[in-house]
């Protein structure tokens, strides 16, 4: 666990930037834009180094799924509607879909998931994060993905959800 007060911010750069640059990859799935959410949530970490006392891992992780997001919502806006529109909008319902069902996560259930199958931290990683035990991310990771498919499933039409006779 790195804290801004504890370690020199030319120390702690690269595993704090490899950290932003996979939790920006895992979100966005394209290597230019990580590597540019990256280099802006490392610009962040050095401006506010001095002031960081909590754990930076969290904190990076954080602003780098924040920035993608950003530059996710800017990328759809550009991108003209072309193709099979259908298909796009079934693309888009789905997406919102999931993350309607991760906000109704309770927060350690939100989290735990988010980093571990978003990001795709180890359970250690994931631990050391969130300041818990592996066997606390374990179960958190057990009850949410169980409520997640729980509302992702009542999320779906009803001709959807049902299977074929």
């Amino acid at each position: 666990m790195v804290t801004g007060g504890d370690t020199g911010f030319d120390e702690a750069f690269w595993p704090l930037s490899n950290l932003a640059y996979r939790t920006a990859y895992r979100a966005l799935g394209l290597a230019a834009p990580a590597e540019d959410v990256a280099a802006e949530t490392m610009a962040r970490a050095s401006s506010h180094w001095s002031r960081l006392e909590h754990p930076i891992d969290a904190w990076v992780v954080t602003v780098a799924a924040r920035l993608a997001v950003d530059h996710q919502r800017k990328a759809w806006r550009s991108v003209p509607m072309s193709g099979d529109v259908e298909q796009v909008a079934a693309d888009l319902e789905g997406h919102l879909d999931l993350v309607r069902s991760l906000r109704a996560l309770p927060r350690r259930q939100r989290e735990v998931i988010t980093l571990r199958y978003l990001v795709d931290l180890s359970e250690v990683e994931v631990g050391r994060i969130l300041g818990c035990s592996v066997s606390t991310v374990q179960t958190q990771s057990r009850r949410g993905l169980a409520e997640l498919r729980g509302l992702l499933d009542t999320a779906k039409p009803a001709d959807e959800s049902e299977a074929p006779s």
